[in-house]
């Protein structure tokens, strides 16, 4: 979970950051992340994937718009 998360991060997030006080917080374990390769567009998919949901979790109801 984000709580799990920010705990096992401890000061590197701080509950002061708006990401942990949200609880938008992941971590990214994919092995091959970091490397400058074609595995980097899997990362990124995944990582536009969770940006989309959290964005639907905060979009106002149709009838407020």
């Amino acid at each position: 979970t984000a709580a799990e998360l920010a705990a096992a991060l401890g000061r590197a997030a701080p509950s002061t950051l708006p990401a942990a006080r949200l609880g938008r917080l992941r971590l990214i374990a994919d092995p091959l992340a970091h490397l400058p390769a074609t595995t980097i567009s899997r990362v990124a998919a995944a990582l536009g994937d969770q940006i989309e949901e959290w964005g639907r979790q905060d979009a106002p109801s149709p009838a407020s718009r």
